[in-house]
């Protein structure tokens, strides 16, 4: 880090949590074929932001009203919150914290998992790729779900930590899977995505919870 200061990058596997895979999957498939978040950034594929979007107004992003788009959202916020609470203890109660700080008054969502859920807000990618950058809004870590809807056939999917360094290597580039699970702290951390080649009628999602709004 410029500042001296380390971060630290851990990395998991869900592939056995099939049913949270599954309903993440069900999620990406149930978005509509234009993002509506990092708009002119430059990106390939497209990148969505859902659940609140404004927490000290309670304004929700568009995306989040569409009936289908929340039942998918329900469904797996619930399985992501049941699963980072008994694997990722430590990224769970980082941001629900840190949502809690925003505002004490806060109504959970329903279609972020209620008082559960892992945070308000989820960011979700479909056949991203991009540049390097760090996310300054984030108040807290951020946890990574990949999946993809015909698991196996993507190829150059990988997720990049250009300043990162596992003995003393120059950068850190993890291949992404079926499952693949990341936690990392974006305002520390710049971080990007592959230009990934999905493979014939298959699509990849790279799913984020963290408090991010």
């Amino acid at each position: 880090m410029s500042d001296k200061s380390t971060s630290v990058v851990r990395i998991g596997s869900a592939a056995l949590e099939s049913t949270l895979l599954d309903r993440v999957a069900s999620l990406g498939k149930s978005l509509p074929t234009k993002g509506n978040a990092r708009h002119n950034a430059g990106d390939v594929g497209n990148m969505y932001a859902l659940g609140y979007r404004s927490i000290e107004r309670g304004e929700l992003y568009a995306p989040t009203k569409d009936p289908m788009i929340a039942g998918a959202m329900t469904m797996a916020a619930t399985a992501a919150g049941h699963y980072m609470r008994k694997c990722w203890p430590v990224e769970y109660a980082d941001i629900r914290k840190a949502d809690l700080a925003k505002s004490a008054k806060l109504k959970p969502l329903k279609e972020m998992g209620g008082t559960n859920g892992p945070g308000n807000v989820i960011m979700i990618s479909r056949n991203l790729g991009n540049s390097a950058h760090v996310d300054c809004a984030d108040k807290s870590r951020s946890c990574g779900i990949w999946v993809e809807e015909r698991p196996g056939n993507a190829k150059n999917w990988f997720f990049i930590l250009p300043d990162a360094s596992i003995e003393r290597s120059t950068g850190v580039v993890i291949q992404l899977f079926h499952g693949a699970v990341i936690t990392w702290d974006g305002t520390k951390i710049r971080h990007c995505t592959s230009i990934t080649k999905p493979g014939e009628k298959n699509n990849v999602y790279g799913c984020m919870f963290g408090s991010c709004r």
